[in-house]
């Protein structure tokens, strides 16, 4: 469990934990690093990429202000960066990159420092991120946007009910292994274990 939190201070009337939308994706990735963030807590260092990655965060927030909102399909729409949202009938909390939001609708970009393609995991972090802005701001979010930094593009994600489906069933499972507290298989996908952060914590995986 994370330090300074407890099963019974992160609880609600509706779901037994409050999960973060980070904790979403690194399940999706290997659910072995949820078990780390709550049931063992470790803190590893903090690698290249990771560092990497927060420096062009910080550059993100100080170009996008200058981007024309039309790239976005958005005529005019008020920007809303690094916006923290929790909904307790989600079981949910994430701080979200960029929320686009018009009168109509809204959507939410989320910065990537990579120039490769956009795992699955990416595309349901952006979907809960989605689900959190629609209850936040109530109007539907129907669309997701991935800013992949290295190459500039920017990926387009419909934002479906059977995206969200994904969602709330891998919610459900993660919740399912907090409440448990059972050191789960590692990733079936060897490569990602390569330069994980964790494999000094896996005895079991080289």
């Amino acid at each position: 469990m994370r330090e300074g939190q407890s099963l019974e201070r992160t609880s609600s009337p509706t779901v037994p934990i409050i999960l973060n939308v980070n904790d979403l994706k690194q399940f999706l990735y290997c659910p072995r690093i949820v078990y780390y963030h709550w049931v063992m807590p470790v803190r590893p260092p903090a690698t290249f990429f990771m560092q990497r990655g927060t420096r062009q965060e910080s550059r993100f927030e100080q170009l996008e202000p200058r981007r024309v909102l039309s790239r976005y399909g958005f005529q005019e729409a008020t920007r809303h960066f690094s916006l923290e949202i929790s909904d307790e009938s989600l079981g949910l909390i994430g701080k979200i990159d960029l929320i686009l939001e018009s009168p109509a609708r809204v959507a939410v970009v989320e910065f990537k420092a990579t120039a490769g393609r956009l795992a699955e995991n990416w595309k349901l972090q952006l979907c809960a991120y989605g689900l959190l802005a629609e209850r936040h701001f109530q109007r539907p979010c129907p669309l997701g946007f991935a800013m992949l930094n290295d190459s500039e593009e920017l990926i387009e994600v419909e934002l479906d009910e059977a995206l969200k489906s994904q969602v709330c069933s891998a919610l459900k499972q993660a919740r399912e292994l907090v409440m448990a507290q059972q050191f789960p298989d590692p990733t079936p996908v060897r490569a990602r274990c390569v330069q994980c952060e964790y494999r000094n914590f896996c005895g079991d995986v080289f």
